[in-house]
């Protein structure tokens, strides 16, 4: 079990640098759509017709591919006052709820992911923008990542239930 929970940080750290790597990517395509639709360049034309499609496209891929990382090292959103001004074994026992209930969304949200990825791909649907292409490759993203939060919420489990009876100390900003 350790070997796989190093595995998928592995994975969950490397996912991230590619979500930087878009945020660059999309970055670089809005400055280019700005220069282009703001100087007039003989025989480019006026401004980047993907701009808006790719940008829409990263964003969505950067949150898929970021989410387990924050979740593994504590940087999701979580709002744990409560947590800390009960007595410890009563936060534990909500944080482990907690878990359990993350645990269901995310095998939930793989079971649908399925479902839709496919009767997308049995449909032959299409996505039609700029560019036209199928929509299961814009759905097969979402499985795939919550399979990965799906094994990140086991781990979470793990450790509550091995560590000691309080709740969790996430990377907190009380600024």
């Amino acid at each position: 079990m350790d070997a796989l929970d190093r595995s998928a940080g592995k994975l969950c750290a490397a996912l991230v640098a590619l979500a930087c790597l878009l945020l660059f990517a999309m970055m670089s395509v809005i400055c280019a759509d700005v220069f282009l639709r703001n100087l007039a360049v003989p025989g480019m034309p006026r401004g980047f017709a993907l701009a808006s499609d790719l940008s829409e496209s990263a964003i969505y891929l950067m949150t898929l591919l970021s989410a387990p990382y924050l979740l593994r090292s504590g940087r999701h959103i979580r709002i744990d006052l409560l947590l800390h001004m009960v007595p410890a074994r009563i936060g534990w026992l909500m944080e482990l709820l907690a878990a359990c209930a993350m645990l269901f969304c995310c095998v939930a949200m793989v079971w649908y992911g399925v479902v839709v990825t496919g009767r997308s791909a049995g449909s032959d649907a299409m996505l039609i923008k700029t560019v036209v292409y199928p929509e299961w490759w814009s759905l097969v993203p979402l499985p795939c990542v919550f399979a990965l939060l799906s094994l990140e919420a086991i781990f979470r489990l793990r450790s509550l239930l091995v560590g000691p009876r309080q709740p969790r100390n996430e990377q907190v900003s009380v600024s």
